[in-house]
Order: C-alpha cells, then sequence, then structure tokens
C-alpha cells in the first residue's frame, strides 16, 4: 500500500459544520470522523504530505479569524498502514428506525426482516450519524404512506438513504453523488440487497427529472449552494438534514424564496431535518 499522511483535528461537535464547510472549500470533502466525550475528531488521509502541512495552517488561520474563535487541535504524522479497513473492525449494527437496522455485510442479520446490508466503505460511514437515522425515519414514513412512489437521493454517498426508499415500497429509486467511488459502493450494496435503486455520478442540477420525494443529507453550505438544482427535482416533498439549529433560519428562508416551505420536523440533540411541500406541483411529470 503506498505511504499516506494524516491530518488529525479535534474540535467541538458543534464545530464540525464549521470545519466541514472549510474542509470542502479547500478540496478536501472527505474524512473520517470519530466521537468522543466531549468532543469530535476528524481524520484526512493524503499521500502529499505539504498539501496537509497547507491545510492544517490555512485552518488555523480560518479558525483564529472566527467569530467566536474556533478552537482546533491539529496533528500530522503518518498514516497507519492499515488506515483504511481499520475502522470498519468494530463495526456493529446500527438500528436506523424502528423496522431497519443496518449490518455489515459480513454481519448474521438475514434472519431480521428489516435488515439492510452495507459493505463498509472509508470515509462514507455506517450510518451512526444522527442526521442519517432522521432523515431514514422521515423516508421510511413517506414511502410506506405512498407504496410506488419516485425518489431521489442527493449525495447518496453508499446509499443508505436509496436502499431504505426501496425497502420501505418505493418503485423508482435514484441516488446521485459527484463521488465515483460512493456511486460503485452504492451499486453494489443495492445488488447485495436485492433492491432496485439506480445510482450515477452526477450532480442534482444535472438532473432532467421530478420526484415525489427527495431527500438530501449533506452539510448545509452544499444545501444553500445546490438549492436551484434541488428545487427544480421536486414534484411533491422535500426534506433535508446534515445542518444543527443554528442554522434551520437561514436554510428556511433561503428555499422558501425558491418555491418550497420547509419546517422542521424532527431533531437529534442539535441536528435538525427540515421538511416541506413545493408550491409547484405539477403531478404529470412524476
Amino acid at each position: 500500500m503506498d505511504q499516506y499522511f494524516c491530518l488529525r483535528i479535534q474540535l467541538s461537535p458543534r464545530q464540525l459544520p464549521w470545519l466541514g464547510e472549510r474542509l470542502a472549500q479547500r478540496g478536501f470533502p472527505v474524512f473520517e470522523e470519530q466521537r468522543h466525550a466531549g468532543h469530535a475528531l476528524l481524520l484526512l488521509y493524503e499521500q502529499s504530505e505539504q498539501r496537509l502541512v497547507e491545510l492544517a495552517r490555512a485552518l488555523r488561520q480560518d479558525a483564529a479569524a472566527a467569530q467566536p474563535a474556533v478552537s482546533l487541535r491539529l496533528d500530522l504524522g503518518q498514516a497507519q498502514q492499515d488506515w483504511a479497513l481499520r475502522w470498519t473492525e468494530y463495526l456493529e449494527p446500527v438500528r436506523l428506525t424502528d423496522e431497519l437496522t443496518l449490518y455489515p455485510s459480513r454481519g448474521d442479520g438475514s434472519a431480521q426482516p428489516g435488515a439492510l446490508f452495507l459493505e463498509p466503505a472509508f470515509a462514507f460511514g455506517f450510518g451512526e450519524h444522527p442526521t442519517t437515522r432522521l432523515m431514514a425515519a422521515w423516508l421510511e414514513q413517506r414511502c410506506r404512506a405512498q407504496p410506488g412512489c419516485s425518489v431521489l437521493d442527493v449525495g447518496c454517498g453508499t446509499g443508505v438513504l436509496a436502499l431504505v426508499a426501496a425497502k420501505s415500497g418505493a418503485a423508482r429509486v435514484l441516488g446521485v453523488d459527484t463521488s465515483e467511488p460512493a456511486v460503485l459502493a452504492a451499486r453494489a450494496n443495492a445488488q447485495h440487497n436485492g433492491l432496485s435503486a439506480r445510482f450515477e455520478q452526477c450532480a442534482a442540477a444535472d438532473l432532467n427529472e421530478r420526484f415525489e420525494l427527495v431527500v438530501a443529507n449533506i452539510e448545509a453550505h452544499v444545501l444553500l449552494a445546490a438549492s436551484e438544482g434541488l428545487v427544480r427535482c421536486v414534484g411533491g416533498e422535500l426534506a433535508l438534514a446534515g445542518f444543527i439549529q443554528e442554522q434551520v433560519e437561514e436554510l428556511v428562508q433561503h428555499y422558501s424564496a425558491r418555491g418550497v416551505a420547509l419546517h422542521q420536523t424532527a431533531a437529534e440533540g442539535e441536528w435538525c431535518l427540515l421538511a416541506g411541500r413545493s408550491a409547484s406541483l405539477d403531478s404529470n411529470v412524476l
């Protein structure tokens, strides 16, 4: 395996949205996230040590200039040889909803009727984040209430939410992501579960389709930047997650100006779910 370097960033969980936005702006949208008592730890892997040195310098400057100032602890070193697989060794099943449980593909959850299997893939998580559970519960309920509906999952990662939709009765499911590894993993996971879902490497803005349910579980700054493309795909309801309470008002106002009235429908800790309907529905194009 080629030599990689690892930048470890320790900070308050409340500052994760701030950091995620700056990492994406600086070309580091993919990282490993760990939660510990009282703090979060992000790990970034890169073959170029100099690129991580420059990133650490820029983050220190950004943190000092932030209002209020952001406290970061950064440590750069060589990555262990097994870094890409090590995090998968201790994965346990994740209860997504009351009905659905996510198992590592090596697990033995096949006897459970609500089992979904996911091949662990580095940097895409395993459904542990609160926003994944919030969105999965909302999506499961909507799909069961509308059997045969159409669903679009924007920023699908390895396909967890798309699989939830297909498992819950959706007939047409599309997941899109700009990451090729994510799309390849999502396709493999759909096949592994025997579920019908399509995955494409693109952005919502590239689509010329509308869906009864559109979901996006991504960072607030991406939801703002991608709003035009997202709204064009909405033929019914839109649900957004991936942000904290203090970012809700900006998102609600931003999407209201684009024809979708969003309301906070669920929360877990500081993480929130917004959902609402398009003001201009055209059922003929669904």
